[in-house]
């Protein structure tokens, strides 16, 4: 079982990577056609700066998914390391719960942000401001799935008699 909740974390973990270099590929794209088109061609796209603005967006908020799974979110350790391991672990179990709490906080904060804009439409793009504002939805819940995992197998891991075989 905590394999497969491993493996189903590692693999919710790509696809939020792909999605990352996906947005930030439109991103990088979508700017250089429009810097071209402006400076070299005097055209513009009305709709550039919106697109590019939401890629920045959806990626930014992916990326802390995916800094969650890694670990790799900014912590303040020095209090932290001045404890013994087993008063260390403690510690960044308190840390996982309270950072679980604060996810389901932002993603009932998106549900309804998402309830809110969903009829508005973007001024510059044919979409609904749904789109956009449903980044923080998303990834908050993909934060509390890969919280969950990660507090279910630490607690396996540094609380139980039974250690994960790695």
């Amino acid at each position: 079982m905590f394999e497969r909740l491993e493996s189903f974390s590692e693999k919710l973990n790509q696809v939020c990577k792909f999605l990352v270099t996906v947005a930030m590929s439109v991103l990088l794209v979508i700017m250089t056609v429009a810097v071209i088109l402006r400076y070299g061609f005097s055209f513009t796209l009305s709709w550039s700066d919106a697109l590019a603005r939401y890629m920045l967006v959806w990626s930014t908020f992916l990326g802390a998914a995916v800094a969650v799974k890694t670990d790799q979110h900014i912590n303040l350790t020095i209090i932290q390391d001045a404890f013994p391991e087993k008063i260390r672990n403690v510690i960044k179990l308190i840390a996982y719960f309270a950072f679980l709490f604060l996810g389901i906080f932002f993603f009932n904060a998106g549900i309804e942000v998402v309830n809110l804009v969903l009829p508005q439409k973007s001024s510059a793009m044919p979409i609904s401001m749904g789109w956009p504002y449903g980044a923080i939805m998303v990834s908050y819940g993909i934060i509390i799935v890969q919280l969950f995992i990660k507090i279910i197998l630490f607690i396996r891991e540094n609380f139980s008699n039974k250690r994960i075989s790695s």
